[in-house]
């Protein structure tokens, strides 16, 4: 008997998630958040098939459309209404699921640093990420290579054969990535060529640089959309809307065109005159991959501009001032504290709240009181872990 106890409690250890799942108001054991929680050896008929499904699905994405599907499409799987944001808890449950069937999911906030939209997209591929897999400073900077070649490359509506295949070989000549970082990789960048170019907090962060940063800035977007070494009038155009919508002087087009051209020992671009053949932009590894290397400076300051939605625990809330308006200093000094990062076990948050002499639940419906007379929404989520909803908290501060 008393070897069986160790045994015993491994099993009431591995199970107490999921106890403690079921234990919550309205759970059902064949919720998907409480399949996730059960151990594969004692996964139900029921789990099975929903994984066996899945797969099926899955493979057949993968093998028809390069692994691109409707956000709707994934939660239909899951059986579950497509939620109405996608914030961690949402992405969490998506990337957790896919993991356990064995695949990953593009966009991953934790490696791209970007959330889907629920009316987006998003792109499978097999294997998927490693449960400890870090990303290397390389994947992160092809990452962003791929984001702005993307952009540039979806600037006239369309994107080129030619120019997604010179944007798969920034990935697939580059020694240094793993397999896994490919398959990440390629699955991003079948994303972002899907999915329309969102430039949200590129221009604040572009205003915010030297002259000097801005003309590195510039001399990306112009070596990367006259990779061909041609480019019309229809394209200048489109190179000057660019330049105005990311805060850059748009009248400096020209001069950057001929000042690249010139300086290149090769010729970056030549101007063509209205008559001459238009062509499509094309995109060539060699520039990218060169103003992916040429210094350390240049590569932090694409990484900086470039990369969105960082994490939030990386990138901490700031606290908005109490203005004594619907909180007391206990609780407005409890929520400072929750804000200091996106997620909290449920055991973290009740030290707080003893530290403040207030009760969990009521200090949280508390606060979600005084969210929701401010901005009609709640500001935490009480599931299991607590939520800070940093949307909403920014929302709060302003």
């Amino acid at each position: 008997v008393q070897k069986l106890i160790p045994v015993a409690e491994s099993c009431i250890n591995a199970l107490d998630a999921y106890s403690r799942y079921l234990g919550k108001k309205d759970a059902s054991a064949s919720d998907v958040a409480a399949i996730m929680l059960l151990p594969d050896e004692i996964l139900t008929e029921d789990a099975e098939r929903l994984f066996a499904e899945f797969k099926h699905w899955a493979d057949e994405k993968i093998r028809e459309h390069s692994g691109l599907a409707t956000v709707a499409d994934f939660w239909a799987r899951l059986g579950m209404p497509v939620p109405d944001k996608i914030n961690k808890k949402e992405a969490e449950l998506m990337q957790n699921f896919a993991r356990r069937a064995g695949y990953g999911i593009a966009p991953d906030m934790r490696y791209h640093f970007v959330r889907t939209e629920p009316e987006g997209h998003i792109v499978l591929f097999p294997e998927g990420h490693a449960e400890f897999y870090v990303p290397s400073a390389e994947f992160t900077s092809v990452s962003v290579a791929l984001r702005l070649g993307a952009m540039i490359a979806q600037m006239d509506k369309r994107v080129d054969v030619a120019e997604q295949a010179t944007l798969e070989k920034t990935i697939d000549h580059n020694d240094t990535l793993s397999p896994t970082e490919k398959r990440s990789l390629h699955a991003y960048l079948t994303w972002r060529l899907n999915t329309p170019a969102n430039q949200a907090g590129l221009k604040a962060k572009i205003e915010q640089l030297s002259d000097k940063e801005k003309s590195a800035i510039s001399n990306v977007i112009i070596s990367v959309a006259c990779a061909d070494g041609k480019i019309d009038p229809a394209e200048i155009k489109q190179l000057e809307k660019t330049y105005t919508s990311l805060g850059l002087d748009s009248s400096t087009v020209t001069s950057d065109i001929h000042r690249l051209s010139t300086a290149e020992t090769t010729p970056t671009a030549t101007l063509q005159t209205p008559s001459a053949t238009s062509g499509a932009f094309s995109l060539d590894e060699r520039i990218l991959a060169r103003h992916e290397s040429d210094t350390t400076d240049v590569r932090q300051l694409l990484n900086a501009i470039f990369t969105e939605d960082e994490p939030a625990d990386e990138s901490p809330a700031e606290i908005p001032p109490h203005t004594g308006a619907g909180l007391d200093e206990a609780h407005h000094q409890l929520y400072q504290r929750l804000l200091e990062k996106e997620r909290w076990a449920r055991n973290e948050v009740a030290e707080l709240c003893q530290q403040f002499n207030l009760m969990l639940s009521g200090a949280i419906e508390a606060i979600n009181d005084w969210s929701f007379e401010q901005v009609d929404a709640p500001v935490l989520d009480d599931d299991d872990d607590i939520y800070v909803d940093l949307e909403i908290a920014q929302e709060l501060k302003e």
